[in-house]
């Protein structure tokens, strides 16, 4: 969990890209995982951009921003084709692209897709984790952290360990002690 703090803390002021790649039947132990890592993200000043590859998924993302105060966040939507959407993304976080998934981008989205510099996947199944990281991690050099259900921390645990994930939050007991290290951070920052 340090190293996902200190992966926000580096991204502070830029954009980060937030997968919300689990179903609503997850989402009440995964949206205290998103909750804690999108309140540190807007605390550290980064814009978030919100993607789901489950059209589920982005009604949990929309909740989850809603909910955090002070989040400067913006929604891609729904990203179909699994793998060759994932591609797409990664395409355009590597050059400008006019067009995601055959939708047109903004110059807006344009500009925030090319300042991405973090992306954080939060998912409770294998496949959906291993296929960000393969076609996204892959295709770019962009820190990619992951929070997962708790059944899912020894899988995801194995990607930390290879360095394809660069910090991990797993479930929500860990959730609740990220989010009491992050405010015991911020107290000692405040008193120094």
């Amino acid at each position: 969990a340090e190293m996902v703090q200190e992966a926000i803390e580096a991204n502070s002021g830029r954009t980060a890209l937030v997968a919300f790649e689990y179903p609503p039947s997850m989402a009440g132990e995964l949206d205290s995982v998103a909750l804690a890592l999108l309140a540190d993200l807007a605390d550290s000043g980064s814009r978030v951009l919100t993607v789901s590859q489950f059209a589920a998924g982005v009604p949990l993302a929309e909740g989850a921003t809603a909910a955090v105060e002070g989040l400067d966040s913006t929604t891609l939507g729904f990203l179909p084709g699994e793998a060759t959407g994932l591609r797409a993304l990664s395409a355009c976080l590597d050059q400008r692209c006019d067009t995601l998934a055959g939708r047109e981008l903004s110059d807006e989205l344009q500009a925030a897709l090319a300042d991405v510099n973090l992306i954080v996947v939060l998912s409770a199944e294998r496949d959906s984790l291993a296929t960000e990281l393969e076609h996204v991690r892959t295709q770019s050099e962009i820190e990619i952290l992951g929070g997962v259900t708790q059944s899912l921390g020894p899988i995801a645990r194995a990607y930390l360990a290879s360095e394809q994930l660069g910090g991990l939050v797993e479930g929500m007991p860990v959730a609740a002690a990220y989010t009491g290290q992050v405010a015991t951070n911020d107290e000692d920052t405040a008193r120094h």
